[in-house]
C-alpha cells in the first residue's frame, strides 16, 4: 500500500510538473507573441508616420513654392469671339509710278588718246530706266545694237573728257546713251527716260 501511495504521489508530481511546464511554455509563447505584435506595431507605426510626414512635406512645398491660385476664366470670356486686329491697307501705287529698269552687262574698255592706249580703263555698269515694263522685250530684240552704240560712245571719250569739271562726264554720257538707244526703239511702245550708273570706275 505504501508503494501504491508512492506511485500515486509520483504520478501526481509528474502531472503537476507537466502542467507547470505547459503553463510556463504557454506564458513563454504569450510573451513571444506580445513581443512579435509589439514589433509589428512599431513597424506599422513607422510606416504610417513616414507616410504622414511625406504628405505634410508635399503640402508644405506646394503652398510655399506654387500655391498661387490661378483664376479660372468664366464661360462667357471663353465663348467671346476673338477680334482680328484691323490692318490698314497701304494705298497701292499705280504701276506707272514704279520705275522700270533694264540692267545691262558691265562695260570694260581702255581709255585712248590719238588711237593709243593711255594705260587707264573705264568700268561701267548701266541701268536703263524705261517708260514701261513692256519696253524690255523690245530692248532685248535690239540688245546687241544697244551695247555696240554705248561701247562706241565710251570709246570716243578721251582722258580730258573724264576730267572736265564744267561738263561732268556722267551727265554727257547719260544724254548720249538715252538719245542713241531711243533711235533703236522704233515700235513706239515706249522710250528710255534716263540712265543710272550702278558702277562708274576709272583706273
Amino acid at each position: 500500500m505504501a508503494e501504491a501511495d508512492e506511485k500515486a504521489t509520483e504520478n501526481e508530481a509528474e502531472a503537476l510538473e507537466r502542467l507547470l511546464g505547459e503553463e510556463a511554455q504557454k506564458e513563454e509563447e504569450t510573451v513571444q507573441d506580445e513581443e512579435v505584435s509589439k514589433g509589428k506595431n512599431r513597424k506599422l507605426l513607422l510606416i504610417v508616420g513616414g507616410s504622414v510626414l511625406l504628405i505634410l512635406a508635399g503640402v508644405a512645398a506646394f503652398v510655399l513654392l506654387g500655391g498661387e491660385e490661378e483664376e479660372i476664366p468664366n464661360l462667357e470670356e471663353i465663348a467671346k469671339p476673338v477680334e482680328k486686329p484691323k490692318v490698314e491697307k497701304k494705298a497701292e501705287q499705280p504701276l506707272a509710278d514704279v520705275p522700270n529698269f533694264y540692267a545691262l552687262e558691265p562695260f570694260f574698255l581702255p581709255i585712248t588718246e590719238k588711237d593709243e592706249e593711255t594705260g587707264q580703263f573705264v568700268h561701267i555698269r548701266i541701268n536703263l530706266q524705261m517708260s514701261n515694263k513692256k519696253l524690255s522685250e523690245e530692248i532685248e530684240s535690239v540688245l546687241p545694237l544697244v551695247r555696240q552704240n554705248i561701247y562706241e560712245i565710251l570709246a570716243r571719250k578721251r582722258p580730258r573728257d573724264f576730267k572736265n569739271p564744267k561738263k561732268p562726264i556722267k551727265e554727257r554720257l547719260k544724254s548720249e546713251i538715252v538719245a542713241s538707244t531711243n533711235t533703236l526703239l522704233v515700235t513706239g511702245s515706249g522710250k528710255i527716260e534716263d540712265v543710272f550708273f550702278a558702277e562708274f570706275v576709272i583706273r
